[in-house]
C-alpha cells in the first residue's frame, strides 16, 4: 500500500484522478474540524490530538484491505511533517511507499525527502496505478563511466 502526501485539495484530486473511490483520503482540515478545533486557533495539545488521530487512521487502513492507498491531505505540510509521516510509515505501519503527489515544479525543496514524486496529469481524469521508478539522469551518467 502506498500513502500519498499532497497539499492540494479534494476538488482538485477529484478532477485528477478517476479511482478515488478506492482510495482512503485522509484531509487534515476535515479532521480538525471534526474534532471541533480551528484550523487558526490550534494549540499544542489540540495539535497532538489532531496529529494522533491521522496517525490512527493511516495505520488502521493501512492494515486493512479496503483501500488500494491512502492520500494524506494537508495544505499547510512542510519539512517537519513530511520528515515524521515518513517515519512513522515506515516503522508502524504496513506502507510500502510515501510518495509525493503534487504539480510540476512545485515543493521542490520536498523532493529529496522522497524515493517518489507523482504529479498531477495536465490532460485530462487518469487512473492512480502502482507504477516503476524510472533511473535518473545521473544514474545513466556513472553507468556509462
Amino acid at each position: 500500500m502506498n500513502l500519498y502526501l499532497t497539499h492540494e485539495s479534494h476538488e482538485r484530486l477529484k478532477k485528477s484522478f478517476l479511482n478515488l473511490r478506492k482510495q482512503f483520503i485522509i484531509d487534515s482540515s476535515e479532521i480538525i474540524k471534526s474534532l471541533g478545533y480551528k484550523e487558526s486557533d490550534l494549540s499544542v495539545y489540540s495539535y497532538y490530538i489532531v496529529n494522533e488521530k491521522i496517525k490512527k487512521l493511516i495505520q488502521n487502513t493501512s492494515n486493512g484491505s479496503k483501500s488500494q492507498s491512502i492520500i494524506y491531505i494537508n495544505s499547510t505540510m512542510n519539512d517537519e511533517v513530511v520528515r515524521s509521516l515518513i517515519k512513522f510509515a515506515q516503522s508502524e505501519t504496513s506502507i510500502d511507499n510515501v510518495i509525493l503527489m503534487t504539480e510540476r515544479g512545485f515543493h521542490e525543496e520536498l523532493y529529496e525527502l522522497f524515493q517518489e514524486i507523482l504529479f498531477f496529469p495536465t490532460i485530462k481524469r487518469v487512473h492512480i496505478v502502482k507504477c516503476e521508478s524510472f533511473r535518473s539522469l545521473d544514474e545513466d551518467f556513472t553507468q556509462d563511466s
